[in-house]
C-alpha cells in the first residue's frame, strides 16, 4: 500500500561496543506505524517493538535477561519518535515540513540507547536557509536543518 520502510544497522563503540538494528515502517504520509529495534552487546540483547494501535503507541521491550516490559503512550498524527539514529530526525523533519527560517518545539517519545526505555522528551527542530550547490551533474538545493534536545542541551546540524 505504498508504505515506507527504513532499515539500518549501527555498529559503535560508545558507550561500549554494540550493534543496533532498526526497521521503521511508515505510512505513505510518513506516519509511524511499526518500529522494531535490537541492541546486541556483551551484556546481552535487548529488543523493542512499538506500533500504533487505536490512538496509542504500544511498546514491548525485552531486556537482556528475557524480561518483557510493556508501555503505552497517547499517540496521534503529531506524535514523533526518537532514538540516537539520525533516521528519526530525517522522518521528523519530513513530517514537520518546516519552511526556511522556521522552527518548531515538539514532544517526542524518546528511546534510551541500548535499553530502549521510552520517555517523553522536548526537542526543537529548525530549518535555516536553503543553499544551491553546484556539482558536475548540475545543481541541487541543500536544505539545512538543526536539531536540539531541550532536555539535554545537545544539538546537531543536519
Amino acid at each position: 500500500d505504498g508504505e515506507i520502510v527504513y532499515r539500518a544497522q549501527i555498529e559503535t563503540s560508545q558507550p561500549f561496543p554494540h550493534l543496533e538494528s532498526i526497521e521503521f515502517t511508515l505510512s505513505p504520509t510518513w506516519q509511524p506505524r511499526v518500529l522494531r529495534m535490537t541492541s546486541e552487546h556483551e551484556k546481552g540483547k535487548a529488543t523493542y517493538e512499538g506500533q500504533a494501535v487505536e490512538g496509542r503507541w504500544e511498546i514491548e521491550i525485552v531486556d537482556g535477561q528475557g524480561k518483557a516490559t510493556h508501555y503505552g503512550f497517547p499517540y496521534d498524527k503529531h506524535t514523533e519518535l526518537d532514538d540516537l539514529s539520525p533516521i528519526f530526525n530525517i522522518v521528523t523533519f519530513q513530517r514537520l515540513g518546516l519552511s526556511p527560517g522556521h522552527n518548531r518545539e515538539i514532544q517526542v517519545i524518546y528511546m534510551e540507547p541500548m535499553v530502549f526505555t521510552p520517555k517523553w522528551a522536548a526537542q526543537l527542530y529548525s530549518r535555516s536557509d536553503d543553499e544551491v550547490i553546484k556539482v558536475s551533474a548540475g545543481e541541487y538545493v541543500a536544505r539545512h536543518y538543526r536539531y536540539r534536545s531541550l532536555d539535554k542541551g545537545w544539538e546537531s546540524d543536519m
